[in-house]
Protein backbone atom coordinates (compact mmCIF):
# COMPACT_ATOMS: atom_id res chain seq x y z
CA UNK A 1 0.00 0.00 0.00
CA UNK A 2 1.39 3.39 -1.00
CA UNK A 3 1.99 6.11 1.56
CA UNK A 4 -0.90 8.53 1.79
CA UNK A 5 0.15 12.10 1.10
CA UNK A 6 -0.11 14.50 4.03
CA UNK A 7 -2.81 17.15 3.75
CA UNK A 8 -1.38 20.63 4.24
CA UNK A 9 -3.70 23.62 4.74
CA UNK A 10 -2.63 27.02 3.42
CA UNK A 11 -4.62 29.92 4.93
CA UNK A 12 -3.15 32.31 2.35
CA UNK A 13 -4.69 30.38 -0.54
CA UNK A 14 -5.46 33.40 -2.69
CA UNK A 15 -1.82 34.50 -2.93
CA UNK A 16 -0.27 33.67 -6.32
CA UNK A 17 2.90 32.31 -4.68
CA UNK A 18 0.84 29.89 -2.60
CA UNK A 19 -1.24 28.82 -5.60
CA UNK A 20 1.96 28.15 -7.59
CA UNK A 21 3.41 26.19 -4.66
CA UNK A 22 0.21 24.16 -4.28
CA UNK A 23 0.34 23.20 -7.95
CA UNK A 24 3.95 21.99 -7.56
CA UNK A 25 3.15 20.04 -4.38
CA UNK A 26 0.24 18.34 -6.13
CA UNK A 27 2.08 17.69 -9.41
CA UNK A 28 5.16 16.23 -7.72
CA UNK A 29 3.01 14.30 -5.20
CA UNK A 30 4.84 15.86 -2.25
CA UNK A 31 1.67 16.72 -0.31
CA UNK A 32 -2.06 17.19 -0.78
CA UNK A 33 -2.57 20.97 -0.59
CA UNK A 34 -5.78 22.54 0.70
CA UNK A 35 -6.16 26.25 0.05
CA UNK A 36 -8.37 28.66 1.96
CA UNK A 37 -9.82 31.04 -0.60
CA UNK A 38 -12.42 31.62 -3.27
CA UNK A 39 -10.56 30.82 -6.51
CA UNK A 40 -11.24 27.44 -8.10
CA UNK A 41 -8.02 25.67 -9.03
CA UNK A 42 -8.15 22.52 -11.11
CA UNK A 43 -7.21 19.44 -9.10
CA UNK A 44 -6.66 21.31 -5.83
CA UNK A 45 -9.11 21.53 -2.94
CA UNK A 46 -10.04 25.15 -2.20
CA UNK A 47 -12.32 26.00 0.72
CA UNK A 48 -14.15 29.30 1.08
CA UNK A 49 -14.93 29.76 4.80
CA UNK A 50 -18.07 31.76 4.03
CA UNK A 51 -19.74 28.90 2.15
CA UNK A 52 -18.10 25.92 3.88
CA UNK A 53 -20.43 23.28 5.29
CA UNK A 54 -18.13 23.15 8.34
CA UNK A 55 -18.35 26.83 9.32
CA UNK A 56 -20.96 26.34 12.07
CA UNK A 57 -19.11 23.39 13.61
CA UNK A 58 -15.82 25.29 13.44
CA UNK A 59 -17.40 28.35 15.09
CA UNK A 60 -18.80 26.20 17.91
CA UNK A 61 -15.43 24.54 18.51
CA UNK A 62 -13.69 27.92 18.34
CA UNK A 63 -16.11 29.17 21.00
CA UNK A 64 -15.14 26.26 23.28
CA UNK A 65 -11.44 26.97 22.80
CA UNK A 66 -11.54 30.75 23.20
CA UNK A 67 -14.47 31.14 25.59
CA UNK A 68 -15.95 33.74 23.23
CA UNK A 69 -19.69 33.59 22.54
CA UNK A 70 -20.83 31.94 19.30
CA UNK A 71 -21.96 35.33 18.01
CA UNK A 72 -18.29 36.37 18.02
CA UNK A 73 -16.73 33.12 16.77
CA UNK A 74 -19.25 32.94 13.91
CA UNK A 75 -17.53 36.05 12.56
CA UNK A 76 -13.98 35.05 13.55
CA UNK A 77 -14.20 31.76 11.64
CA UNK A 78 -14.35 33.65 8.33
CA UNK A 79 -10.77 34.83 8.89
CA UNK A 80 -8.49 32.48 6.89
CA UNK A 81 -6.03 31.95 9.76
CA UNK A 82 -8.74 30.92 12.23
CA UNK A 83 -10.49 28.77 9.65
CA UNK A 84 -7.26 26.96 8.69
CA UNK A 85 -6.24 26.51 12.33
CA UNK A 86 -9.60 24.88 13.06
CA UNK A 87 -9.13 22.52 10.11
CA UNK A 88 -5.83 21.45 11.64
CA UNK A 89 -7.18 21.34 15.21
CA UNK A 90 -10.05 19.07 14.12
CA UNK A 91 -7.58 16.84 12.27
CA UNK A 92 -8.95 17.48 8.78
CA UNK A 93 -5.37 18.31 7.74
CA UNK A 94 -1.93 17.16 8.87
CA UNK A 95 -0.13 20.49 8.85
CA UNK A 96 -0.47 24.21 8.18
CA UNK A 97 1.94 26.53 6.37
CA UNK A 98 1.78 30.29 6.13
CA UNK A 99 3.52 33.55 6.73
CA UNK A 100 3.83 35.21 3.34
CA UNK A 101 0.65 37.31 3.62
CA UNK A 102 0.11 37.27 7.37
CA UNK A 103 3.03 38.12 9.63
CA UNK A 104 4.82 35.43 11.60
CA UNK A 105 3.40 37.04 14.74
CA UNK A 106 -0.19 36.77 13.47
CA UNK A 107 0.33 33.19 12.34
CA UNK A 108 1.98 32.09 15.58
CA UNK A 109 -0.61 33.87 17.76
CA UNK A 110 -3.56 32.14 16.10
CA UNK A 111 -1.81 28.75 15.93
CA UNK A 112 -0.79 28.96 19.59
CA UNK A 113 -4.31 29.97 20.66
CA UNK A 114 -6.16 27.35 18.62
CA UNK A 115 -3.73 24.45 18.25
CA UNK A 116 -1.46 25.05 21.22
CA UNK A 117 2.14 24.11 21.84
CA UNK A 118 3.62 20.67 22.34
CA UNK A 119 4.24 19.66 25.94
CA UNK A 120 7.52 21.11 27.23
CA UNK A 121 7.58 23.77 24.50
CA UNK A 122 7.12 27.28 25.86
CA UNK A 123 8.39 29.50 23.04
CA UNK A 124 7.29 29.02 19.43
CA UNK A 125 9.64 29.82 16.59
CA UNK A 126 9.45 30.15 12.83
CA UNK A 127 11.63 29.92 9.77
CA UNK A 128 11.36 30.54 6.07
CA UNK A 129 13.21 29.37 3.00
CA UNK A 130 14.26 31.51 0.07
CA UNK A 131 15.61 30.57 -3.30
CA UNK A 132 17.27 33.43 -5.16
CA UNK A 133 18.10 32.72 -8.81
CA UNK A 134 21.67 33.64 -9.81
CA UNK A 135 22.63 34.39 -6.19
CA UNK A 136 26.01 32.95 -5.28
CA UNK A 137 25.44 32.89 -1.53
CA UNK A 138 23.87 30.17 0.52
CA UNK A 139 23.67 26.72 -1.02
CA UNK A 140 23.28 27.56 -4.74
CA UNK A 141 21.03 30.50 -3.91
CA UNK A 142 19.00 28.65 -1.29
CA UNK A 143 18.80 30.33 2.13
CA UNK A 144 17.03 29.63 5.42
CA UNK A 145 16.08 32.36 7.88
CA UNK A 146 15.00 31.56 11.43
CA UNK A 147 14.39 33.31 14.71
Amino acid sequence: MANKLKKIIFPEGEDERIIATAKILKEKEIAEPILVGKNKIKGIEVIDPKISADKEQFAEELSKITGFPNSVTEKMIFHPLYFAAMILKLEKADGMIGGCVFTSGEFITVAKQIIGLEKNVSVPSSFFLMEIPDYEGGEKGKLIFAD
